[in-house]
């Protein structure tokens, strides 16, 4: 069966709009949590957090926690904060002020290319963020 050249045009512009679609998409970053909260978090990892971790998250004698699947022993999102608030900074667990754990933890899910929407992180939405391993 032939086609006329008018319905062949009609066929393939929808799609080439998906296939444009899905390139475009498929290609950008995972962005996960609101810009500001993520600046802070950024903040606080370079304040804090890598004068053990590593400014790139390097340091082996550290969790290198902007890799990739560092979090999976942890079921959620809101059991890391948890950890982290308990235990973080090693020198001093729990000083920080708790928005600093959540902008930190929210930086390192970015990191590791963990989406959690476009709503800060918090007690409220962390554990709808899994980590382990399924």
């Amino acid at each position: 069966m032939r086609f006329s050249r008018r319905v062949t045009a009609l066929l393939a512009v929808p799609v080439l709009g998906a296939l444009t679609i899905l390139s475009v998409t498929g290609t950008q970053s995972a962005r996960a949590f609101p810009d500001d909260q993520l600046a802070r978090g950024e903040k606080v990892w370079n304040d804090v957090c890598s004068t053990c971790h590593g400014p790139d998250s390097t340091n082996n004698d550290a969790p290198l926690l902007l890799n990739t699947g560092t979090l999976t022993n942890y079921p959620n999102a809101l059991e890391a904060v948890l950890y982290a608030k308990d235990n973080m900074p090693d020198d001093n667990p729990g000083s920080l002020p708790e928005q600093n754990y959540w902008d930190a933890m929210a930086f390192i899910l970015t990191k590791q290319g963990i989406n959690g929407g476009l709503a800060p992180l918090s007690p409220d939405s962390a554990a709808a963020i899994p980590l382990a391993k399924p």
